[in-house]
């Protein structure tokens, strides 16, 4: 959700209001009068730099003990039944 604010008020401490934005993920319509003249967000997708990808995949959730098998059974019962369906070819004719 946008937090309205005056153009005044963010010419008055621009920093305060990026430091919000870069560290709380807050989002900003910049006003003037009654009229939104921009909005002050984050960029939709970080980029994550080498340097910090073993921290992050180190943070991720770890699988529990059969999680994986029991995964790769699922899949592989899926594909059992997928391939028990017919499937059409687009582009073979239609059998005279």
């Amino acid at each position: 959700m946008a937090t309205f604010v005056s153009l005044i008020d963010i010419t008055r401490d621009p920093a305060e209001f990026l430091a919000r934005v870069e560290n709380d993920g807050e989002h900003f319509v910049i006003m003037q009068g009654d009229v939104a003249l921009a909005e002050l967000r984050p960029v939709a997708a970080r980029c994550v730099r080498l340097s910090e990808m073993a921290e992050m995949l180190a943070s991720l959730p770890r699988l529990e003990a059969g999680d994986a098998e029991a995964f790769a059974r699922e899949v592989e019962a899926a594909r059992r039944e997928l391939d028990a369906i017919p499937l059409d070819d687009p582009w073979r004719p239609p059998p005279r």
